[in-house]
């Protein structure tokens, strides 16, 4: 038997065609051998068939067909093409329609979508590469040396070669205009570093060429103009003011996470930014404002005035609403740190690093 495909069946893969060729035989000769005694011996010329019965990915019209093949009782056994000419005479009879409509439906685009464009051929550039080849000062170090004992780079009709890629010597005129080629150009797009050197990969090498695609595209005035950065914005920080006078600016931070001792599990650490003097207070990790707002009285201002600028993370007892209020009553200025950035609060991280390490070498002790 035999049968033209369809319009449809023509576009499927040859993996399906070959499949659909089993299908529609055991369909045909369905009477003959359903209930078969022996196993019914299935010859083909591809190969890849004799695995679709292990586990694999299927589309939903391969499902199918598995479904229907579970009715019959066969064996697939590969026969090479050569071998199979009984199959071939039916299948390739040059009076059968060969699919010349198979792309009756594809629109021509017409003139007016195209564009010529004028671009330098591969071959005027390496005509200027093997020129400038000529010249060795043009080398790059080590270049020479390579290509005297052999360690890379190759020499192949007045060119050299590293890796099977054109060696460009060091013309900067000659190494901009690749990179322009692989950039600039039309067909190019302005891609990124990544896809720039990528492209100039393909035929060309020299050391050092990540650095030179870097440097061009950055100057690329169309790239600057046109591309979003993805580079993630923040505003400028500012440095601490310099305090002229001792406890003016001050600055807060907790050490959490120590052993309890007298009911205490914490300390919380104020540092005077002008005389570097330090007040460790003990305290619970839980701290409130209305507890800072005592520490501050008792410690601070009952013995040396009261601040004028407090620096302090986010912790809610620095930044709460009764704190805002009260430094706003007092006069006071509050600084919180920049997110992810504590060395806005350095001087009292630093302290706090000295003290954990005198609690680890005498506590423990």
């Amino acid at each position: 038997m035999s049968k033209a495909l369809t319009a449809t069946e023509r576009n499927y893969e040859i993996y399906d065609k070959e499949l659909l060729a089993i299908m529609l035989a055991l369909s045909d000769w369905r009477h003959y051998l359903m209930g078969a005694l022996e196993d019914v011996e299935i010859w083909m010329d591809h190969q890849n068939l004799q695995y679709f019965r292990k586990p694999q990915k299927l589309n939903c019209q391969q499902a199918r067909w598995v479904t229907e093949l579970t009715e019959y009782h066969f064996i697939l056994k590969h026969k090479s093409g050569t071998a199979n000419v009984k199959a071939d005479l039916l299948s390739r009879r040059s009076d059968h329609d060969q699919g010349e409509d198979d792309n009756g439906d594809i629109t021509v685009l017409s003139p007016e979508h195209f564009r010529a464009l004028i671009m330098p051929t591969a071959s005027e550039t390496h005509e200027r590469v093997r020129t400038i080849t000529h010249q060795k000062e043009l080398w790059d170090k080590g270049i020479a040396t390579s290509l005297e004992h052999e360690r890379g780079i190759i020499e192949r009709d007045g060119t050299l070669y590293y890796d099977n890629r054109v060696y460009v010597p060091c013309h900067t005129s000659l190494r901009g205009d690749i990179i322009a080629q692989s950039h600039d150009h039309i067909t190019a797009g302005h891609p990124g570093i990544a896809k720039t050197r990528e492209l100039i990969l393909c035929e060309y090498w020299w050391p050092k060429m990540k650095k030179d695609v870097e440097t061009y595209i950055a100057g690329c005035e169309t790239c600057q103009r046109t591309k979003s950065s993805n580079q993630a914005k923040s505003a400028p920080l500012h440095p601490n003011a310099i305090p002229m006078e001792p406890w003016t600016h001050i600055t807060v931070d907790m050490i959490t996470g120590l052993p309890d001792s007298n009911g205490y599990d914490a300390l919380l650490v104020v540092v005077d930014q002008f005389s570097k003097a330090i007040i460790p207070v003990p305290c619970n990790k839980d701290l409130s404002a209305e507890g800072w707002a005592q520490i501050l009285r008792d410690h601070v201002y009952a013995r040396h005035g009261m601040p004028q600028v407090v620096i302090s993370d986010w912790g809610p007892q620095f930044i709460s609403k009764f704190m805002t209020e009260l430094y706003r009553m007092l006069d006071i200025k509050q600084n919180a740190s920049t997110a992810f950035h504590p060395q806005t609060n350095g001087q009292t991280e630093r302290v706090n690093q000295e003290i954990e390490k005198y609690l680890r070498i005498f506590v423990n002790f």
